[in-house]
């Protein structure tokens, strides 16, 4: 198992122990802007969709040929500077590890030239959790105590 591997399994392990207040994995967060994250649901769903389409990107980078780790990583750059992941990590924990191990697992089938289909499948995996904790963070916005 690679390095950044297991750098990623620990960060999801610490997650799931429920770390809280500003202790993220990946350094500060903005506890205003999580405090009132319903307030920007509309700006989360773009960077949801930009990670979306950065995810798919790669897929077709790599069905083409081409040599798509460099866009992973820029993907998981992405995903490490967007707010939707502080607020995710802390509204909508549940569905945190399932991103960060749908991020490995694309990087994982690159890095490891597992055949476009297999890459393909990553992608859909991470696509469909980025927007199902998009939705989890709707839910909590519904029953979020606003005053």
């Amino acid at each position: 198992m690679k390095a950044s591997t297991w750098v990623v399994l620990t960060v999801i392990g610490l997650s799931a122990l429920g770390l809280s207040g500003g202790a993220f994995a990946h350094g500060e967060s903005d506890e205003e802007m999580i405090a009132e994250f319903y307030e920007h649901l509309d700006d989360f769903e773009q960077e949801v969709s930009a990670l979306v389409d950065q995810a798919e990107a790669v897929a077709a980078a790599y069905a083409a040929g081409q040599d798509a780790n460099g866009q992973v990583d820029a993907l998981l750059e992405l995903w490490e500077g967007v707010e939707v992941h502080d607020v995710i990590e802390v509204k909508a924990t549940i569905f945190y590890p399932d991103v960060w191990q749908s991020m490995v697992a694309l990087k994982t089938a690159v890095n490891d030239d597992t055949g476009a289909a297999t890459v393909a499948a990553a992608t859909q995996t991470l696509r469909s959790f980025l927007w199902q904790s998009y939705g989890g963070l709707r839910l909590a916005a519904s029953q979020a105590d606003k005053s």
